[in-house]
């Protein structure tokens, strides 16, 4: 029992003298027994009549400048009643994370207020697409560029926001391109004309039913 005792004991104390060695180790990185002897002895000299205030404001000039912790697009609705998106900036401050920054973005329709209803239609899921592909772009290929990122750089962030972009539209226009190129290098269909004859899709282009008559013979 008591051989159990001592050496819990000196268990104990190993541990805590490791305890002791880490603590100095981390002060000593961070300049901690350096900073409190600057910030005592200037306190003396100036002598504040608000002590904590003197401290807190000393320690204030030596903290980190804050940081991007995450950046949070979520769907919204505009002063219009459109759907939106808000972006949510957050950042470390201070050891906290706060929202530093929001933003909402509109779409603005190109349609007139005239406009046919099936106009509208095709707008509108459009705009869905848009705002889904933000939302996914934001939260995803741009958590790299902002993360840990110092929000005073705005011009480099820009730039690299913008190169992003640029470099996703290029694949996008590269992808259709090559649709393109693939759907005018395929055989057209064969199609009865009324009159008997036998003529290519692609001869009865510029009419608008010859989209239909394309999809009933493949059907």
């Amino acid at each position: 029992m008591k051989q159990n005792l001592d050496h819990n004991s000196k268990k104990a104390m190993a541990d805590l003298q490791e305890m002791k060695e880490q603590a100095i180790a981390y002060y000593q990185a961070n300049k901690v027994p350096l900073r409190m002897q600057e910030v005592l002895n200037t306190m003396f000299r100036v002598n504040p009549q608000d002590v904590n205030g003197f401290v807190s404001s000393f320690f204030e000039e030596l903290a980190l400048v804050p940081t991007v912790t995450k950046a949070i697009a979520v769907r919204s609705m505009d002063s219009k009643g459109q759907p939106a998106i808000t972006v949510k900036v957050f950042c470390l401050v201070r050891n906290k994370e706060m929202l530093l920054g929001e933003s909402q973005m509109a779409f603005d329709t190109q349609l007139l207020d005239n406009a046919k209803p099936e106009e509208k239609e095709v707008e509108d899921h459009l705009r869905e697409q848009e705002i889904d592909e933000a939302i996914s772009l934001i939260n995803n290929d741009f958590r790299e560029i902002l993360e840990s990122a110092n929000p005073r750089h705005q011009v480099e962030l820009d730039g690299k926001v913008y190169n992003l972009i640029e470099e996703r539209r290029l694949e996008v226009k590269k992808t259709a391109d090559a649709s393109k190129e693939a759907e005018a290098a395929s055989p057209q269909p064969i199609i009865d004309d009324k009159k008997g004859g036998k003529k290519s899709a692609k001869g009865s282009a510029g009419k608008k039913k010859a989209s239909q008559v394309c999809f009933i013979a493949y059907s």
